[in-house]
């Protein structure tokens, strides 16, 4: 979002072009400023800084302790308010910069030397180069946002930058205290994601049709809390008879690598042989085809990418064969290396610094991690350390589509739980699936038509959220609900997909009621697991492990984010919208 009110997109790339000269003119004379709050010590959080003359004589400045995300995450986690007009922030805790006529507008500046969040830092202001949704920042940055009354206004901001990160006055609004990482319920989840299940017979269903693939991630969801054993078992043994319906025939291998790869995994977890009946009655090896799929450079099929290939790394970790070392070579090389660059340590949809991905990073960390790399090593813990300061202030993670929510917070919190060395930002994740958790507290708001049944489902966002407790859980966001839910339970405490196992699960699925809700899951009495001839053979899986999944549906690619999907809509829009937009994105098979 650019951070200039303009009327025309047009003018604001303009002055965004012409900012360096701009920053060549001579510095307009600064009046004292009557200053409020206190700036950061070093190594607390990251500095903000809003100067609202000449409407109000005033320079606000506040800390943003552990603050992370973009610049408006840190402007908002340390207290300020916006007010936006289209894409153009126009008001900030009420000072208008219409106040100044129609071209007034507000200038954000950085301490950065070039201007970049992450950049490297400097010792005066540079005005921004990028938005206010940019990020991420990083702690001992420092951002100031001061009024311009026309377009061709110039000028630094009144107090330099040692002035603002120098202060340590005392009478700032204190910023609102993170989330409370108290994390979700975890079990109950996955007990709505089971009653789901056996409400479509086993499968789950999109538009009246098998979705294969959400299928798998709820299989997953009940390995990763424990429970709902014979409800999976079912579950796997309908994944094993389903033959061609996903991972499509064997002629297909070269597009259809990822399903194959899902697929494999699914019944490794539930310990079913990873093969499948094909239309002719053959069996079907899922492991020998996906090492028949590896290329010469280490990467699998076509359309490989850093969010699909560390599913199939994964699948052959849990082999006597392993995962190959061309494959993790192939992934490792798709790592934005250079250090000078702010998406420094992450991965996306293509190979280096181009594109930034929290989901893809997160699923790296656990191809990595699943080929043999120590969590310590400098692509893993260059991976985990990008990632952490993507995170929002609300403990949340963005998608590189979108804002903060609860799909790609399951994949970021649990790959730093694995990853080790950020346990604030994984009990901040937590906390975040925790606050989106449908619970006897949002049964009990007044007017909600939410019933029982709807206990331990986890909304993609807030808005998500607030529409269930307004309407209940409905045809029109149920498949949003399904998605989010059976993702967001990796951010609570649960092991990695080299380790996942239905071994041990409980039998049985937690009580919907809320006279039993606080109770403690079934006992693991039970497995519920299908036959163990499948069961990992290889390396032993450690706790190093992140787990991650592919989205899920029909025409919807194995390589695309969940979260991309579900931050294009809400409602009746979200299937519409999904199939219009994805014919723009990756399609590496389903």
């Amino acid at each position: 979002m650019s951070v200039f009110t303009r009327p025309a997109a047009g003018l604001a790339a303009a002055l965004i072009l012409s900012a360096s000269a701009a920053l060549a003119a001579p510095a307009l004379a600064a009046p004292a400023a009557p200053v409020a709050g206190a700036a950061c010590q070093p190594g607390q959080g990251v500095t903000l800084a809003v100067d609202f003359s000449p409407v109000r004589d005033q320079v606000d400045i506040r800390c943003a302790p552990d603050a992370a995300g973009t610049v408006r995450d840190a402007f908002a986690a340390a207290g300020f308010d916006f007010g936006e007009s289209g894409t153009f922030i126009t008001e900030i805790d009420g000072v208008d910069a219409a106040a100044l006529g129609e071209q007034g507008w507000w200038g954000l500046f950085a301490s950065t030397a070039d201007g970049l969040p992450g950049g490297p830092a400097g010792d005066q202001w540079q005005m921004a180069m990028v938005g206010a949704d940019s990020g991420p920042v990083q702690t001992d940055e420092a951002y100031f946002f001061r009024l311009f009354e026309s377009w061709s206004a110039t000028g630094d901001p009144r107090l330099s930058l040692a002035e603002v990160v120098g202060h340590a006055g005392t009478d700032s609004t204190p910023p609102p205290a993170r989330v409370d990482p108290a994390p979700a319920n975890a079990a109950q989840a996955a007990g709505w994601i089971g009653r789901e299940l056996a409400a479509s017979d086993g499968v789950a269903t999109l538009n009246g049709a098998a979705d294969w693939g959400l299928t798998i991630d709820a299989l997953f969801a009940l390995a990763a809390a424990g429970v709902g054993g014979d409800q999976a078992a079912a579950t796997a043994a309908k994944l094993q008879a389903s033959g061609e319906a996903y991972a499509g025939a064997a002629a297909e291998l070269d597009a259809k690598w990822p399903a194959v790869a899902k697929l494999a995994l699914a019944l490794q977890v539930a310990g079913l042989e990873p093969a499948v009946v094909q239309a002719d009655g053959s069996n079907r090896d899922l492991i020998a085809d996906l090492r028949a799929a590896l290329g010469p450079d280490g990467s699998f099929g076509t359309g490989d990418n850093s969010f699909s290939h560390p599913l199939a790394l994964i699948a052959l970790a849990r082999t006597d064969g392993g995962a190959p070392p061309a494959a993790v070579a192939w992934l490792t090389a798709q790592q934005c290396a250079d250090a000078d660059d702010p998406a420094h340590g992450s991965f996306g949809w293509t190979a280096g610094c181009g594109s930034p991905d929290p989901d893809a990073t997160a699923m790296a960390i656990q191809g990595l991690l699943a080929g043999g790399l120590e969590p310590t090593s400098g692509p893993v813990a260059g991976a985990a350390a990008w990632l952490a300061a993507a995170q929002a202030a609300s403990g949340g993670f963005p998608s590189s589509w979108g804002a903060a929510n609860a799909n790609t917070t399951g994949l970021a919190g649990l790959a730093l739980a694995l990853a080790g060395g950020h346990d604030q930002a994984t009990a901040a994740a937590a906390g975040y699936v925790g606050a989106l958790q449908l619970t006897c507290a949002a049964l009990a708001i007044a007017d909600t038509p939410l019933t029982e049944d709807s206990i331990g489902a986890i909304a993609f966002d807030q808005a998500g959220f607030d529409a269930a407790v307004a309407d209940g859980i409905d045809d029109l966001n149920a498949d949003q609900f399904r998605r989010a839910t059976s993702q967001a339970v990796f951010a609570l405490d649960a092991p990695g997909l080299v380790a996942l196992t239905l071994e041990g699960a409980a039998a049985a699925l937690p009580s919907a009621s809320c006279a039993a809700a606080s109770s403690p899951p079934p006992s693991a009495s039970s497995t519920g697991a299908a036959s163990p001839s499948g069961a990992a053979t290889g390396p032993t899986p450690t706790a190093s492990q992140p787990a991650a999944l592919p989205p899920t549906g029909p025409g919807v690619g194995a390589g695309l984010p969940l979260a991309a999907i579900a931050a294009l809509a809400t409602g009746a829009a979200l299937v519409a919208r999904r199939r219009r937009v994805l014919g723009q994105l990756p399609q590496p098979g389903r």
